[in-house]
């Protein structure tokens, strides 16, 4: 009995929404296009946090090709499912100003100024 029911289980688990790549890019497109259209809503719901219409629409845009790589149609569907679960987060006010504003934090990794931090990221131009 117990075989049965650990045969089923996994197969429960593995749910692909999409069929085929070309099916997943329109899923894609059709949430980033639903976020730009839902900026201004965004702007209007979290109206106390100084960011632009251009401010969200960058992030955004930044959010979607750092994902560009991703060619696992599970993988692309999961992170279609995250997407859709942030944008209802933030229409329902679910994400206070504070979460909004995490999105926006400086991304770019700093240099490192010790030598054994230069040493490790293998930069040798200021190594003598």
């Amino acid at each position: 009995m117990n075989n049965k029911i650990t045969n089923i289980l996994p197969k429960v688990s593995r749910v692909v929404y999409s069929q085929n790549k070309n099916e997943s890019r329109q899923k894609v497109l059709c949430l980033y296009k639903r976020f730009l259209r839902k900026i201004p809503n965004i702007i209007e719901l979290y109206a106390n946090l100084p960011l632009t219409y251009n401010a969200y629409r960058n992030k955004i845009r930044e959010e979607f090709t750092k994902n560009k790589s991703v060619s696992d149609i599970r993988a692309i569907d999961m992170l279609i499912h995250r997407g859709e679960n942030d944008l209802a987060d933030l229409l329902n006010l679910w994400k206070q100003g504070c979460h909004v504003m995490n999105y926006f934090k400086y991304t770019e990794n700093p240099k490192p100024k010790d030598f054994m931090g230069k040493f490790l990221s293998g930069s040798t131009s200021s190594i003598q």
